[in-house]
């Protein structure tokens, strides 16, 4: 097995990426608020991710332009709307700690902005390399849930753990089953389309509506 093995690669640079940037995270938050600090952390990941795609992946091109989606992916982005709508209105409504909003530095500005950059950045990282990487030495794939989608998933759920530090156990539990739900699905939309376009657009709304329905506790 090398080093440019389809699971290897991926997880070497996944483990390299955090190993560098969570020490960031962690040593500026005395100088900078949570927002700005992932907004740098994000911003890098999306640069060095960009760069990964256009050495490492064949027809990169592709990734970036914008097919027509079928009546079944519109269907499934309207099932993962309505799924955020509802487990983000019960916390909204019942959770008893918000810290994860981080209401005391932050302002429902600065988070638009954080989560449109995060959005982006996990769907360049886990869909557009991840996904795209592991796929790629495979043959043309029938399959509903691709290798490369249940790769990109197990570090999309690993990267989504800390749930469990700024939310209520309950809700942490419901929010990491729904990331891994919403993964999966936006592997399977990458790659029935081809495209990584959609599911960035699909990550950003369902931030949004996250946001939308916490509202109340901005203002």
């Amino acid at each position: 097995m090398t080093l440019k093995h389809k699971f290897v690669f991926p997880l070497v640079v996944f483990v390299i990426m955090y190993a560098i940037t969570v020490p960031f995270i962690l040593l500026s938050k005395p100088y900078l608020i949570p927002d700005v600090s992932s907004i740098i952390h994000k911003v890098v990941i999306s640069i060095v991710f960009l760069l990964l795609i256009l050495k490492y992946i064949k027809n990169s091109k592709a990734l970036f332009k914008m097919p027509k989606p079928s009546g079944r992916i519109v269907a499934l982005c309207f099932l993962l709307f309505s799924l955020f709508a509802i487990n983000n209105y019960f916390l909204s409504n019942y959770s008893i700690d918000y810290s994860y909003l981080d209401l005391e530095t932050t302002t429902l500005a600065l988070s638009i902005l954080a989560i449109t950059i995060s959005s982006t950045a996990e769907e360049i990282m886990y869909r557009g390399f991840i996904q795209s990487y592991t796929n790629q030495s495979l043959p043309s794939n029938t399959k509903t849930l691709s290798q490369g989608n249940l790769y990109a998933t197990f570090f999309f759920f690993l990267g989504h753990v800390g749930f469990y530090t700024v939310m209520d156990p309950l809700f942490a539990t419901t929010g990491l089953l729904l990331a891994t739900i919403f993964s999966l699905s936006a592997g399977y939309i990458r790659d029935k389309t081809g495209s990584l376009i959609w599911p960035i657009i699909i990550h950003i709304l369902c931030n949004y509506i996250h946001l939308a329905l916490h509202f109340q506790h901005f203002s």
